[in-house]
């Protein structure tokens, strides 16, 4: 199906697109706010709150281990020079959909033995490898998204990592 053929089922389906398209475009006399973030890396604000920031690397290339660190950092971690949090408090939640149940443990091992012990309350850390892929998987009560969405809206976490998407 072309571009063209996509766009004239819309028109023809919803109305205009223009009347949706204008709340999308960025406008030069509008001053947007800065978001605010939840951590720095040196003098760099990383980590928008409420943005979605992916992290793409070849297999073994060491992403699980990075964002260990961008948990530990966010939960107060002091093992990094030049880095820390900016938000000072936060829940965290870190899914982990690939690795067996012994390699997520260990994840959360590494994050508590690089942050303060009265963060360790404020992350959870669940391995979905069991979990369905699709909510119509035969004998699965819940699939990987629907668990990670349902978090999101139980805990309202302030750092979400999803590692293997």
């Amino acid at each position: 199906m072309t571009t063209q053929s996509l766009m004239q089922q819309f028109e023809n389906a919803d109305g205009s697109f223009d009347a949706i398209r204008k709340d999308f475009v960025i406008d030069d006399n509008v001053d947007y706010p800065e978001p605010e973030y939840l951590i720095r890396l040196g003098e760099v604000p990383t980590l928008p709150k409420g943005n979605i920031v992916a992290l793409s690397a070849k297999w073994k290339n060491g992403k699980t281990f990075f964002c260990d660190i961008l948990a530990a950092i966010f939960l107060g971690s002091t093992a990094f020079h030049n880095c820390g949090n900016l938000v000072k408090q936060g829940k965290v939640l870190f899914f982990d959909t690939e690795q067996a149940v012994s390699d997520t443990a260990r994840i959360r091992k590494t994050i508590k033995k690089l942050t303060p012990q009265e963060r360790h309350k404020d992350f959870d850390v669940f391995c979905l490898r069991k979990a369905g892929i699709d909510s119509e998987d035969e004998g699965e009560t819940i699939s990987r998204y629907e668990f990670i969405i349902r978090s999101i809206e139980r805990d309202h976490p302030d750092l979400v990592i999803v590692d293997g998407i």
